[in-house]
């Protein structure tokens, strides 16, 4: 009752302050806020490293709206396969003039065009060049070392490096046909190869017969994501409505520092006949994996740590042959395809818990097929996958998504069967990627109820047929989210934000003899954010967070809450500071608190916060004639009452944690 009693008082005295400062109105820097809807809600171990870098590359080479296609409107995730549509029918009548224009394709709200705008531009006007080479490195240094730097566990120093090398490559300026080349070495902290992480690709664009060809490390994306996917993906959030399709890149080259994620070998996609296109795809790759006595392997991993003698064991320890095909045709404004894929595994994978896993993979081959469908007609989209794995298990996943006016809503129903099996599918669910054991129905809508006034939200029915790691039983679930945003005045944002999820979890307690048992119970979290961001000068931003959660389970009730302060500058056009400093109190990580933080280019921060203390960082982002630019944060986290962060051999003694990262960006 105080928090809330404080938060009104606080919002009153901020929006009478806003009032009393007049600018023509509210320009935040709306790419930054399409990011933090995307991500924010996802875990620190969670990976958004390629769409964070689609987003960053239209950013930096904005699509022209005249000449792009329909797949490279479909990178921009607020961008539906309707509005895609209509603005193709759009600029077939005539082209574009300016991208205000676009506030006059049919289905187009002033909030998707403000957040997607950024994205775009029309004709523009380049320098005559027939290259162009870009260069990043980015260094992360923790100042604070944890037990196992102390006592000299790991081999490396403590610092993460990252160097990233991208080159494209035109015969004359005029030409449509591209080379492109990039590579990136990494290490992570505690590691002693500064080249521990390689990966690289060569891209061959709008050639004879060929319309793009990769050789060296690339990703796969087709249907909805069931066969093939990327390693990560979209999942649920803010974005309640466009979010959930997946939209297929085909052949993607890869070029991140997510490591045991790619394919290494070759991929073509060949020119369309009649409206058909090929896509063949050849790969053997090296991946870390866990394994038993006998040489037999448990599991891929994907953290991708080489700091000691028995994380270096596991490297490269499996590996994966694969060979497949893509069938794609379009039919009017429809696509339909077909995948399939073969793969060899050169060790067993053999089930070692008959309980918790008995449906994981086994054996040393598999494969997937599927087929997909995405239809547009008038103001709806229908699409879906069916996929069946070598041993006969069926997948399958359906949507519907229709925009009337200020209206877009969404449907959409999966099930994965436990026996199922996709090394290389990542599709959406509760467990956005584990493409296995679950089904659900989910239901979203975004609205934009008056001027200045939008409201989102979603309903998720799901169950685990089979029972999860934790719960020994079929485990059931549901997902509410509802978020409101209001223009208070042309300089005020009011956000206010509600979820509440319901599902199994096991819990300790003991029977009537005293005996410790474990039982399983409904667990109810609930989380409320207000959110108010304001314009105090035309060189000054401001946000305030307020956000409370609530966790209970049996006779357990926990609580947190989080204060949250931030401050935007930009003194010179060229020079941009970040601020932010938090005040958390929780119970426990049940009831962690989850921040979204602005880095250094290139770089994805999502820190949970928990137990009581305050975080606060600084970043500067200054760019230097056009052809580079400079990133430098700095962040220190102090916990109250502790004696070490974190656990094992990653601890830190103290009750504090502080880091440093640097990033150059030089554009040749």
């Amino acid at each position: 009752m105080n928090a809330f009693r404080y938060l009104c008082g606080f919002i009153f005295f901020v929006t009478v302050l806003s009032r009393a400062q007049e600018v023509d109105s509210l320009d935040l820097d709306e790419s930054e806020s399409l990011q933090e809807r995307l991500f924010d809600h996802y875990s620190e171990s969670s990976d958004a490293s390629t769409v964070s870098e689609i987003l960053e590359y239209y950013l930096e080479h904005p699509l022209d709206i005249n000449s792009a296609s329909r797949s490279d409107f479909e990178n921009i995730p607020e961008l539906s396969s309707i509005l895609v549509q209509n603005i193709l029918d759009y600029r077939q009548r005539q082209p574009f003039k300016t991208v205000r224009e676009l506030l006059k394709v049919p289905e187009m709200t002033r909030e998707t065009f403000v957040g997607i705008k950024d994205f775009l531009t029309v004709n523009p006007i380049t320098s005559i060049k027939s290259y162009d080479v870009s260069y990043r490195q980015r260094i992360k240094h923790t100042l604070d070392t944890s037990r196992d730097v102390e006592e000299d566990a790991f081999e490396g120093n403590n610092y993460q490096l990252y160097n990233r090398l991208n080159a494209e490559f035109k015969s004359n300026p005029s030409a449509s046909s591209t080379i492109r080349a990039g590579a990136v070495v990494e290490k992570d902290a505690g590691e002693k190869n500064w080249a521990d992480h390689r990966v690289g690709f060569v891209e061959f664009n709008q050639f004879p017969l060929i319309r793009k060809m990769v050789a060296g490390n690339y990703q796969l994306e087709f249907g909805q994501g069931i066969a093939m996917w990327n390693a990560s993906g979209l999942s649920k959030g803010s974005e309640t409505v466009h979010a959930i399709k997946r939209r297929g890149g085909g052949i993607r080259s890869y070029n991140y520092a997510t490591e045991n994620a790619a394919y290494f070998g070759s991929a073509v996609q060949f020119e369309k006949f009649k409206n058909t296109a090929l896509t063949v795809f050849v790969s053997r790759a090296d991946f870390d994996a866990s394994f038993n006595d006998d040489g037999s392997v448990n599991s891929i991993l994907t953290d991708g740590f080489h700091r000691d003698s028995s994380e270096k064991a596991k490297q490269d320890f499996l590996r994966e042959k694969i060979a497949g095909l893509n069938v794609q045709t379009e039919l009017g404004i429809s696509r339909f395809g077909v995948v399939h894929y073969a793969a060899w595994y050169d060790r067993n994978f053999v089930v070692t818990d008959s309980v918790r896993s008995r449906y994981d993979l086994s054996g040393k081959k598999h494969g997937v097929t599927s087929v997909y469908a995405d239809a547009l007609w008038n103001r709806f989209n229908i699409f879906g996958e069916l996929a069946r794995d070598r041993d006969g298990a069926l997948a399958y996943n359906a949507g519907w998504i229709t925009s009337w006016r200020n209206i877009d809503m969404i449907v959409f129903y999966r099930n994965y069967p436990e026996d199922f099996h996709s090394v290389r599918g990542y599709a959406f669910g509760e467990q956005n990627g584990n493409t296995q054991n679950e089904e659900g129905i989910y239901t979203g809508i975004k609205a934009q109820v008056a001027r200045g006034t939008s409201v989102s939200a979603y309903y998720d029915l799901f169950r685990f047929p089979w029972r999860s790691y934790n719960v020994p039983k079929p485990v059931t679930g549901n997902d509410f989210f509802m978020e409101a945003e209001h223009k208070l005045t042309k300089q005020t944002v009011l956000t206010i934000r509600y979820k509440n999820e319901t599902k199994d979890e096991t819990y300790a307690s003991r029977d009537i003899l005293g005996r410790d048992v474990t039982l399983i119970g409904k667990s109810h979290t609930r989380r409320i954010r207000y959110q108010l961001a304001y314009r105090l000068a035309a060189d000054l931003q401001l946000k305030s967070r307020v956000e409370q959660v609530w966790y209970h389970l049996a006779d357990r009730d926990d609580r947190g809450i989080l204060f949250q302060q931030d401050i935007k500058i930009h003194p010179r056009k060229n020079l941009t500071i970040y601020g932010r400093l938090s005040f958390f109190d929780t119970d426990n990580f049940q009831t962690a608190i989850y921040e979204y933080e602005n880095d250094v280019e290139g770089s994805f921060t999502n820190t949970a916060l928990y137990e009581k203390g305050k975080r606060w960082y600084l970043l500067i982002r200054y760019r230097w004639a056009k052809s580079a630019d400079v990133s430098v944060k700095y962040w220190e986290m102090y916990k109250d009452g502790v004696s070490q962060i974190g656990s094992g051999g990653s601890a830190v003694n103290g009750n504090k944690l502080r880091r440093i990262a640097m990033s150059l960006d030089v554009q040749i």
